[in-house]
């Protein structure tokens, strides 16, 4: 019942709401006719997420941008390519640095019985 009455007002909602599709509703309203008091909880809890909030937010903020400017969109996102490339490379290479320094630390403890 609460959801029927939702969805009939649901053209009056925020823009930010319009993305979640019906079935998201069917499925909510299954688990608040549960009879288990955790399962109407946990529903409710999935009707308030922000992560779920902020993702289709985003996803409608990046349709956008490529439908206004498609090239910039790409070129903007090849660029964050290369940053998260350069940012995993440089990870990998600090941790062949720590490998090394551990690697040398055990070696000179077996030359001279000192603990580093």
């Amino acid at each position: 019942m609460v959801i029927t009455s939702l969805l009939a007002s649901w053209e009056s909602w925020d823009l930010a709401r319009k993305g979640m599709e019906e079935t998201y509703f069917t499925s909510t309203d299954f688990l608040l006719s549960q009879s288990a008091l955790q399962v109407a909880e946990r529903a409710f809890f999935l009707w308030k997420n922000d992560h779920i909030a902020v993702h289709g937010l985003t996803i409608n903020i990046r349709k956008m941008f490529l439908e206004m400017d498609f090239d910039l969109f790409e070129e903007c996102q090849k660029q964050h390519e290369e940053m998260e490339a350069r940012a995993r490379e440089l990870e990998e290479q600090r941790e062949l640095t720590w490998k090394r320094l551990a690697e040398a630390a055990e070696q000179r403890k077996g030359e001279d019985g000192i603990t580093v």
